[in-house]
């Protein structure tokens, strides 16, 4: 992903995310950026992933992050369910249920336990923390 495809995601992220998630996007992004990691981005590291682990060490909703990627046609719900199970089950996010009012189903809070984070400098050598 180069520098302008990133501006341009980043530009539709605002009014939907703060200020600290589109840093952490960017960061990831760059991180992944290097050339020793170009395999692990069509492989384990490709937008969907960059953007929910964002969400999760900002503690966003699963909903959230769907609505905004759907409306702005970058990711559909389908594939972001699919890696967001594959992040949790290779221990990179977590999720819990937190109830929206006493009417209808719950939603997802995506969230980093330390568990995660360390599992994370694992993978990667680097850990992931905003400056």
């Amino acid at each position: 992903m180069n520098s302008k495809e990133i501006e341009e995601i980043i530009s539709t992220m605002k009014g939907y995310f703060d200020e600290d998630f589109i840093v952490d996007f960017v960061m990831l992004s760059e991180l992944f950026n290097e050339t020793r990691y170009q395999i692990l981005i069509r492989k384990a590291m490709d937008l969907e992933s960059r953007i929910l682990i964002s969400g999760a060490k900002n503690n966003k909703t699963f909903y959230e992050i769907v609505k905004w990627a759907e409306e702005k046609n970058l990711a559909k719900s389908s594939t972001l369910s699919d890696r967001k199970q594959y992040l949790i089950s290779v221990g990179l996010i977590s999720e819990k249920p937190v109830r929206n009012g006493k009417r209808g189903r719950p939603r997802t809070l995506l969230h980093l336990t330390d568990e995660n984070k360390k599992r994370f400098e694992e993978f990667y050598g680097k850990p992931f923390s905003s400056p």
